[in-house]
């Protein structure tokens, strides 16, 4: 459209390929294992104000609203879907409000401003993108080991109240020595493990490390503060924790 500064075409671009991201697993290692997940809400953050910031006019606010509805029927309507509108949306839009009162207060050299503040934006992903690629390159723990893993089944059973059945508690306390060796010779390699949603009948396989794997179940033993107190203590040194 004729008038519109190229900034405000390249601005409006880069703010969805940011946003784009977020439909893709490239995020997962930092949402498995120990959470870091935050380093999206820096990315959503930044992508935001840096777009308010680059286009300064008053219908940047429509792009928030248009991300939120995409968003909402792309994870396919579900109770869940209902925070986008809900939560992120208000937030993502005084953002983006944020960032068009300090583009229109900044003149011709708003976007100057906005390019730092869309590099700050796609750190996270690049960092992402960095991780998943060199996840890519590490070996799967092999099968008969993986067998051995608490994968299927937590270490939380261990804790006091589970009244898990005897022959199962010494398969657990198996698994996890099983599982402190193979983090101590390959914490990189990848298992294959699954996620179950309390709010949701659906499951997910993702391949974490063996580490993502150790952070997740000393998780579980953290849920209950007198649980196997010497295992917990065992695995957070494994982990440097």
């Amino acid at each position: 459209m004729a008038g519109i500064p190229r900034r405000t075409w390249i601005a409006v671009a880069v703010y969805v390929a940011l946003l784009a991201t977020l439909a893709t697993s490239l995020y997962d290692p930092f949402e498995t294992g120990e959470d870091d997940s935050w380093v999206i809400v820096v990315m959503l953050v930044g992508a935001h104000l840096a777009v308010g910031i680059a286009i300064a006019r008053a219908w940047a606010l429509l792009l928030p609203v248009v991300a939120a509805v995409v968003g909402f029927f792309a994870s396919g309507g579900e109770a869940l879907s209902w925070l986008i509108i809900v939560f992120e949306l208000p937030v993502a839009a005084v953002l983006t409000a944020i960032g068009w009162l300090i583009g229109r207060s900044l003149g011709p050299r708003a976007g100057f401003a906005a390019a730092p503040v869309f590099v700050l934006a796609a750190l996270p992903t690049a960092a992402a993108a960095v991780e998943t690629f060199e996840r890519s390159r590490e070996p799967h723990v092999p099968r008969a080991v993986q067998r051995q893993l608490p994968l299927d089944v937590s270490l939380g059973n261990l804790c006091p109240g589970a009244e898990t059945p005897g022959p199962l508690r010494r398969d657990i306390e198996h698994r996890a020595e099983v599982l402190l060796r193979e983090l101590d010779r390959h914490p990189d390699w990848l298992v294959t493990y699954t996620y179950y949603y309390a709010d949701s009948p659906d499951s997910e396989r993702r391949d974490i490390t063996v580490r993502e794997l150790a952070e997740e179940e000393l998780r579980d033993l953290k849920a209950n503060p007198d649980c196997r107190l010497r295992l917990r203590g065992r695995l957070e040194r494994a982990l440097g924790a």
